[in-house]
């Protein structure tokens, strides 16, 4: 085929492609102005009208009440770097388009088509003004048929400058902030005209999704994202290079905290900012029904007063299915390092439910380096071998990475993912197994919820139900569960976690009016600690507390989570259960208890099942799955065996030195002359040594031991056991023959 030929299709095929896109093209404007003929712009809703919000609780009992307030700035007012801020992030070209930016539609379009969905808009400042005050979120061609139509009206009703601040004057920035009156003062406590180019990126870089990007929600997102702002604001020449380098290196300054408290409200307001995510500009008036608990929120409110005013402190009540029941903080749900309270979720739970380990596995608790990565356990104290079930009442670093090396951080991992937590490159080591991951207060005390529902997950909610105006349900608590672990790996956690407040790092829940399962972690080094924390629980709730650093000062090293946290969560579980009451979690059917031989498993790390004659105090209660676990028969006590006993002659006669275990006794037989008869029992001699010296001169003896073992009068005996074959001298002179094979 000659090269000519083949550019006359390649150039065939070229112009069907493109009259193709044209024709698809032309029937989509065609149907955008069919469909958008009855719908026309209304200049009321360009007016930003007062939102109101009606809290209330379960039994739909009023708790508090919420009015926007509508105020409005001049766009003369503002520094051109505020107006820049936004027009740079969400509108590059907002002075040189006629309300649609055609390059932005034409790529959005493509992009579209390729991924055959509709994820990527391409929306204009004026745009995202008609749809936040004249349309709803969804994402159809109907609907964006309707806001280009709208648009244009728009655009030749109002000029650039009136459309811009018409927009900075509705556009929602989270926390019930509608336009940027509202937010420079919430977030900074001044007027737009006074923000600086910091704030102002700041405010700028909220708006994509508030949920997600405020810095009263998200301190790490918020900051990445001013910066984005920042560049982009740098690239339109709205600030010169040494304005952008020097805001980059600028952290966000929220207003100063007053002496309030962030209270449950506060974070139902934070809740529903990412349910109504675009969708709050159309309501003007909720009823919000919360999980909210009067009692306990004062138990709560009661608590936070007590804390220093040095230190930052959080305090939070969820139900058995993470329905938050009260709420206190002096600061914002930010995520903060989580240390040992991530180690049920991360390691124990994930390694038990992928048959790695059991809570008796045996491990060595001791200095361990894992390729230049050495952790040490509190105030460097080890314990050898132990267990499982102690390495985490105790919370023991050591074991903790040991078993999360076995198990592997990316299958770790990937459990944490399941409980929408987080992750980046950075935490795929084997730190995180400490807890050096950031997460909220509220994600990692809701994790809980998984050991108190047979392993099912249930992600923390504060509101019920959304009713508008109408009395349309707008939103409603779906009561979703994710099955994370088995409920047999549920039942061990919450028995390991019951022995940390019997005798671990939570022992000062341990005489409460209810059962109470609970897990401390304390993050910090040698110079003093940063946060600390204790999740407790039982059937009915989580009670939590976080205790942090206050402008980033370090925590007195008495500060801990088994100390400061755990006293605080005291008066509030007395609170709530003000006589005794059984908060036990049940266990499933699968798990049975079994009593084991103590000497096995102390001694040899060895699981087999005692033997009804066995002592008490030689046998030890574990649970195991009765659908997975065969343990064989312990025979210690109904066939007793002892070691080779320390056998010694002179010329005095025979010795033995008896090396028996304590709940064994032992008798001696000695045969001579075809005679065997017994010479001496332990039960009623010395346990130590026996000592056979009225032997007769040139006599063949032989000597045999045999273990016994008493219980309620009858006796258990074990195998006999030689222990010497020996001849005496023919006088006092000679030496003692020996035939030893024993």
């Amino acid at each position: 085929m000659s090269k000519v030929t083949h550019n006359k299709k390649a150039l065939k095929v070229f112009i069907l492609i493109n009259l193709f896109l044209i024709l698809i093209l032309s029937l989509f404007f065609f149907y955008m102005l069919i469909v958008a003929i009855p719908y026309k712009l209304d200049e009321n809703k360009l007016i930003n009208s007062d939102k109101k919000l009606f809290f209330y609780d379960e039994n739909e009992n009023e708790i508090d009440s919420y009015a926007s307030e509508n105020q409005t700035v001049k766009i003369s007012e503002l520094p051109e770097y505020v107006k820049g801020a936004f027009i740079s992030i969400e509108d590059k070209r907002f002075y040189y388009h006629n309300g649609t930016d055609k390059r932005a539609i034409l790529r959005a379009f493509f992009n579209n088509l390729k991924s055959f969905s509709f994820k990527e808009g391409a929306s204009t400042i004026s745009q995202q003004l008609i749809k936040n005050t004249h349309l709803s979120s969804e994402k159809t061609l109907k609907r964006k048929a309707i806001e280009i139509k709208l648009t244009r009206q728009l655009e030749k009703k109002y000029s650039k400058n009136e459309i811009l601040e018409i927009y900075l004057n509705t556009i929602y920035f989270g926390h019930n902030s509608y336009g940027i009156v509202s937010a420079s003062k919430y977030y900074f406590n001044k007027k737009p005209s006074k923000l600086s180019i910091n704030e102002s990126a700041v405010l700028a870089s909220i708006i994509k999704a508030p949920s997600v990007y405020s810095p009263k929600i998200n301190a790490i997102n918020a900051e990445n994202r001013k910066n984005t702002v920042l560049k982009e604001m740098y690239n339109q020449r709205y600030i010169t290079k040494e304005e952008y380098d020097k805001n980059a290196d600028t952290p966000i300054s929220l207003k100063a905290e007053n002496d309030s408290f962030y209270n449950y409200i506060d974070a139902v307001k934070d809740e529903l900012d990412g349910i109504l995510i675009n969708k709050s500009y159309y309501k003007n008036q909720l009823k919000i029904i919360t999980y909210y608990d009067k009692n306990l929120q004062n138990s709560v409110e009661n608590s936070i007063k007590t804390i220093n005013n040095d230190q930052n402190a959080s305090f939070l009540i969820l139900d058995d299915k993470s329905k938050v029941k009260a709420y206190a903080s002096t600061t914002f749900n930010t995520k903060r390092n989580v240390g040992s309270v991530i180690k049920p979720i991360l390691v124990y739970a994930p390694a038990i439910n992928e048959n790695i380990i059991t809570p008796y596995s045996k491990i060595v608790d001791e200095k361990t380096d894992f390729n230049g990565y050495s952790p040490s356990n509190y105030n460097d104290v080890y314990y050898g071998e132990t267990d499982v079930k102690t390495a985490l009442s105790k919370s023991l670093n050591v074991p903790t990475i040991k078993i999360l090396n076995r198990l592997g951080v990316e299958k770790a991992i990937d459990y944490l993912n399941k409980f929408g937590i987080e992750t980046t490159e950075q935490d795929k080591n084997l730190s995180i197994g400490l807890g050096d991951i950031p997460v909220s207060f509220f994600k990692i005390s809701s994790t809980y919820s998984a050991f108190i529902n047979d392993g099912n997950y249930y992600d923390y909610k504060l509101i019920k139900e959304i009713i508008d105006e109408k009395g349309n349900v707008i939103y409603k608590d779906s009561d979703k569960k994710i099955q994370i672990f088995s409920s047999e790996t549920a039942f061990y956690i919450n028995d390991m976690l019951k022995c940390a407040v019997k005798n671990g790092t939570s022992k000062k829940l341990n005489n409460l009016n209810t059962a109470v399962y609970a897990k401390t972690g304390t993050v910090g080094n040698e110079n003093g600690n940063t946060d600390a924390y204790c999740i407790s629980y039982n059937k009915d709730y989580i009670v939590a507390n976080w205790i942090g650093n206050k402008k980033n000062t370090l925590l007195e090293n008495k500060i801990t989570g088994g100390n400061t946290c755990a006293d605080n969560l005291i008066s509030i579980w007395n609170s709530a259960y003000k006589t005794k009451t059984d908060g036990s979690i049940s266990k499933p059917d699968s798990i049975e208890e079994i009593f084991i031989d103590k000497i096995a498993y102390d001694s040899e790390g060895i699981i087999e099942i005692a033997e009804d004659i066995a002592p008490k105090k030689y046998k030890t209660a574990i649970f195991v799955n009765k659908n997975k676990s065969e343990y064989k028969k312990s025979t210690r006590f109904s066939v007793p065996k002892i070691e080779k006993q320390e056998t010694s002659i002179n010329n005095k006669g025979f010795s033995v030195r008896l090396c028996l275990p304590q709940y064994y006794d032992a008798e001696i037989y000695r045969v001579s002359d075809g005679k065997k008869i017994k010479v001496y029992d332990t039960i009623n001699n010395n346990r130590q040594v026996f000592n056979d010296y009225n032997l007769k001169s040139g006599k063949s003896y032989e000597y045999y031991i045999v273990p016994y073992y008493v219980y309620n009068g009858k006796t258990y005996y074990g195998d006999e056991m030689i222990l010497s074959k020996i001849k005496s001298p023919n006088n006092s002179f000679d030496d003692f023959y020996i035939d030893d094979y024993s």
